[in-house]
C-alpha cells in the first residue's frame, strides 16, 4: 500500500493510515495489520478456507488534517 498525491502537490505526510478486509462484501470489517514504510506499508491477510472475494477499506489522515477514506469491494477473488 502506498500513499500518492497528484502531480506537484508535496509528499503526503501520514499521521494514521489503517486497513480493513471484509469476506462478505462489506458487511463485516476486520482490522489487518500494517508494516509501516514511510508513505504506505506492507500488509498481510489471512483469507477464510472458503471461496469468495476479499474487500479492502483504507483510511488515511495526514499532517494537516485532511483525511479519505477508500473502499475497493471485491479487489480480489480467493480459492
Amino acid at each position: 500500500m502506498r500513499l500518492h498525491r497528484n502531480p506537484g502537490a508535496s509528499e503526503p505526510q501520514a499521521t494514521s493510515i489503517t486497513l480493513e478486509a471484509s469476506f462478505d462484501d462489506g458487511a463485516n470489517w476486520r482490522p489487518v495489520r500494517l508494516t509501516h514504510a514511510g508513505s504506505g506499508g506492507t500488509a498481510r491477510i489471512a483469507h477464510p478456507a472458503a471461496p469468495g472475494f476479499v474487500s479492502l477499506r483504507a483510511k488515511v489522515t495526514d499532517a494537516a488534517g485532511d483525511r479519505v477514506t477508500q473502499t475497493i469491494t471485491r479487489a480480489y477473488a480467493i480459492g
